[in-house]
C-alpha cells in the first residue's frame, strides 16, 4: 500500500541581526507534520525551548499514530473512488485535534520542567511559540492547524492571503475587544509553550484544496513585511522552486530591518 502525500513543503531560517538563532522548524512528510517555533529566553534558552517543542510534539504524535488500529490509518490512495463517510471523517478530525492538544501539553510540560531547572541552576527561564499543520492523511486535504503564541500560518488561495492562526498577543486581544485604551506593544505574547505545564492552544480543522499554498512563519517575517508585500511574493512564486520563495521572503524581511530571527516554511497542496 503506497500512500500519496499531496502536501509538499520546504523551509528556511536566518539568524537576522541577532547573535544566535532561537527558531526551529520541522518538515516531516512521512508523518504529515510541519512545525515552526520561535524560542524566547536569550542566552540559548530560547533555542533549547524551540528544539524541545518540535522534538516533543513529533515524538508524541508519532507514538500515538503508530499505535492506531490499521483500519484508522490512511489508505485513501488505494481506493480513491470509495465514498467518504462523514461520521468517520468527523471522528478522525476530532481525534487529530485531541492528539495535537495532547502533544502541545506534552511539549509545554517538557519545556516547563527544563525551564525550572535552568531557573534554579542559572537564573534563566525559557518558552517558545509554536505554529503547525498536521495532515495524517496527506492526500485528502483534511488538515489540523494549531498555534500557541504569535507565530503564524496563512493560506494563500485564489490570490488571497488568509491568516488562519490566531495571535495570542496583547495587541490581538486589544483589537478583539474593540481597541479600548492605549494601543499595546505588538510583541507582547499572552501564552507560549513552557510558561506553564499546559496551554490553551488554538486548534482547528481546515480542508485544503488543490493549489493552496501554506505559509508558516515567525514574527521575524511578519514584523517587517505586511500582508500586501507577502501576497506580492506569493503571487510571483515559482512553484517549481519553492526554496527560492523562502529565501526571497527572508531577504525582503532582512532588507526591511531584519532585527529578529526569521523562519519561513512554504507548502503546497497539489
Amino acid at each position: 500500500m503506497v500512500l500519496i502525500n499531496r502536501f509538499k513543503s520546504v523551509g528556511a531560517t536566518d539568524i537576522g541581526r541577532r547573535q544566535n538563532n532561537e527558531d526551529t522548524f520541522l518538515i516531516d512528510h512521512d508523518l504529515g507534520l510541519f512545525l515552526v517555533a520561535d524560542g524566547v529566553g536569550g542566552h540559548m534558552a530560547g533555542e533549547i525551548a524551540s528544539a524541545i517543542a518540535v522534538a516533543s510534539i513529533r515524538e508524541l504524535i508519532l507514538e500515538r499514530v503508530k499505535n492506531l488500529p490499521t483500519a484508522n490509518k490512511s489508505t485513501v490512495a488505494d481506493a480513491p473512488s470509495l465514498p467518504k463517510n462523514t461520521h468517520s471523517i468527523n471522528l478522525k478530525l476530532e481525534r487529530d485535534r485531541e492528539l495535537v492538544r495532547a502533544s502541545l501539553d506534552y511539549a509545554s510540560n517538557a519545556i516547563f520542567v527544563e525551564g525550572q531547572r535552568l531557573l534554579t541552576a542559572e537564573g534563566r527561564s525559557m518558552s517558545t511559540t509554536i505554529v503547525g499543520i498536521f495532515l495524517q492523511d496527506g492526500n485528502d486535504g483534511d488538515a489540523t492547524i494549531f498555534n500557541v503564541g504569535d507565530s503564524r500560518l496563512y493560506v494563500f488561495r485564489d490570490r488571497k492571503l488568509i491568516q488562519v492562526s490566531t495571535d495570542h498577543s496583547a495587541f490581538q486581544e486589544w483589537l478583539s475587544q474593540g481597541r479600548p485604551g492605549p494601543e499595546p506593544s505588538r510583541n507582547i505574547i499572552l501564552q507560549a509553550l513552557g510558561q506553564s505545564p499546559s496551554v490553551d492552544p488554538s486548534v482547528q480543522s481546515e480542508r485544503l484544496v488543490s493549489g493552496d499554498l501554506i505559509l508558516m512563519c515567525t514574527d521575524g517575517l511578519t514584523d517587517y513585511l505586511d500582508d500586501e508585500i507577502i501576497t506580492e511574493h506569493l503571487e510571483c512564486l515559482d512553484r517549481n522552486e519553492p526554496n527560492m520563495g523562502c529565501v526571497n521572503l527572508i531577504n525582503a524581511a532582512i532588507a526591511a530591518g531584519g532585527a529578529d530571527n526569521i523562519t519561513v516554511l512554504l507548502g503546497e497542496f497539489t
